[in-house]
């Protein structure tokens, strides 16, 4: 019966324990303002990225245009919603 025991004991230990863990690494500047920079930072650059769409009517720069306003737009969505973003999803998005 003793590893049966120890077993359930490790699976409860390794269940529980990443809820009771705070975030790594966060600053302690308030999320919300934060969060309203953040996304309009990204509504810019999805404006920039719309132009550059229409510019190119053709191809696959015209095509890579708009995965990318897509791509920025569902980050939007995300931080809207309440959903955790990565930093680097961020980044990726702004990059050219």
């Amino acid at each position: 019966m003793k590893p049966n025991r120890i077993l359930s004991l490790a699976l409860a230990i390794g269940l529980t324990a990443p809820a009771f863990a705070g975030p790594v690494g966060v600053s302690r500047a308030p999320v919300s303002t934060q969060k309203t920079e953040v996304i309009a930072e990204l509504a810019s650059a999805k404006g920039e990225v719309e132009h550059h769409a229409r510019l190119a009517t053709k191809g696959s720069a015209a095509t890579l245009y708009r995965m990318k306003a897509v791509e920025i737009d569902n980050l939007i969505k995300r931080l809207n919603g309440g959903d955790q973003v990565w930093q680097y999803e961020i980044d990726h998005a702004l990059r050219d």
